[in-house]
């Protein structure tokens, strides 16, 4: 360590360099962790600020430790501290990654939480469509569709040039319809344009359309009893996925690149999440069967973020990320590395004090300068 450093000055400005580093992360993870518990930036700021200062003056006291023994002649073990040592690093290990999940990955874990409930939403609609679709409907749908398309042609085309309208070929095709939908009929006052108004012929086939639509739908007789209550929930399923597809969108585009989360609006995902539990909520009293992956949504890894009782359990999700152990890295090894170097500076500043016949004081006290080993007191 002390041919890597070269000179006591060098060792000095890398030291503070290190501290400097190492000071931020921590300072960073702990504010942002405070600021959501109390609300208040001036009160995080603080308590951040004085934990900081405590790591740091842990971080001087196991470098003393360690100096004092080789002033001795001792080679202390690794552990030589382990008591300040531990404490320095679950201070900095968890400040360390909080600030790393907010500064570098709360817009990936946001991401993540977005493509989870877009991702289970879509397989909670495909479900529905599968297990709740009565038998035999999707088919019945298809004929009656075909048959609407000859409906449309002969009433909005003009016959003969002269006029459309309900004429005697679109009065059998509509006979046709009423095979499949007991009770379909023609319509007061939908006979013959003439002459051919094609706007008017085109309301016309809407309202036959609509009917049949509306009509299939209630047919009990074809669909069940619960049918027409399982055909509205899909319907209304199919309208709320695509209004939060919508929603979602918007906050993935502001979730893109990297920093905090703090100025996105989050509600339209949390929104998102309530409707999903509630339509699979729904989806199973209707006698559907969730799978794997349609799992009920209680939290999302966005609340974790910021969240003091929860950045060990966002950590322990995340194991699997290479990113959670680069962080760890970086803590433990600012610890160290910090502890590395105030040991030498006072081993340093300790040889310095000798050659000037003058002793050192290994002291657990602050001050601006306590990178040191403690105050020269002259030898009588």
């Amino acid at each position: 360590m002390g041919a890597f450093l070269g000179n006591r000055t060098v060792a000095t400005v890398l030291t503070w360099v290190v501290l400097l580093v190492f000071s931020i992360l921590v300072f960073t993870g702990w504010y942002y962790l405070f600021a959501t518990i109390l609300q208040n930036s001036l009160g995080a700021a603080t308590i951040a600020l004085l934990i900081t200062l405590l790591a740091a003056v842990c971080a001087r006291q196991v470098g003393q430790y360690r100096a004092a023994a080789h002033e001795q002649g001792e080679r202390p073990a690794w552990h030589h501290g382990w008591k300040f040592y531990i404490f320095l690093a679950v201070i900095s290990a968890l400040g360390t990654l909080n600030a790393a999940f907010i500064l570098f990955e709360s817009r990936a874990i946001l991401r993540t939480d977005i493509a989870q409930v877009r991702g289970s939403y879509s397989a909670l609609r495909d479900a529905a469509q599968l297990q709740l679709t009565p038998p035999g409907y999707k088919e019945k749908v298809a004929r009656i569709e075909a048959t609407l398309v000859n409906l449309h042609e002969e009433i909005v085309n003009p016959n003969g040039g002269s006029y459309c309208g309900v004429g005697p070929e679109a009065l059998k095709i509509i006979a046709n319809l009423r095979g499949e939908i007991p009770g379909y009929r023609v319509l007061n006052g939908s006979g013959a344009i003439v002459p051919c108004d094609r706007d008017k012929a085109e309301a016309v086939y809407q309202s036959y359309a609509k009917m049949a639509q509306r009509m299939v739908k209630g047919d009990i007789t074809s669909i069940g009893v619960g049918g027409p209550v399982r055909l509205q929930f899909l319907d209304d399923l199919n309208a709320r996925y695509g209004q939060m597809d919508a929603a979602l969108a918007g906050v993935e585009t502001a979730a893109a690149g990297f920093g905090g989360t703090e100025s996105i609006d989050k509600r339209p995902l949390y929104r998102a999440r309530d409707d999903y539990n509630a339509d699979r909520g729904t989806f199973i009293s209707l006698g559907g069967k969730p799978s794997g992956e349609t799992p009920a949504i209680e939290s999302l890894q966005t609340d974790e973020v910021n969240s003091y009782a929860s950045t060990l359990n966002l950590f322990r999700k995340r194991l699997l990320h290479a990113t959670t152990w680069f962080y760890l890295l970086i803590a433990f090894g600012l610890d160290l590395a910090l502890i590395a170097l105030i040991t030498e500076l006072n081993i340093r500043y300790g040889q310095a004090h000798r050659a000037q016949a003058t002793a050192i004081e290994l002291r657990f006290y602050t001050n601006p300068r306590f990178l040191w080993a403690g105050r020269p007191s002259d030898r009588t």
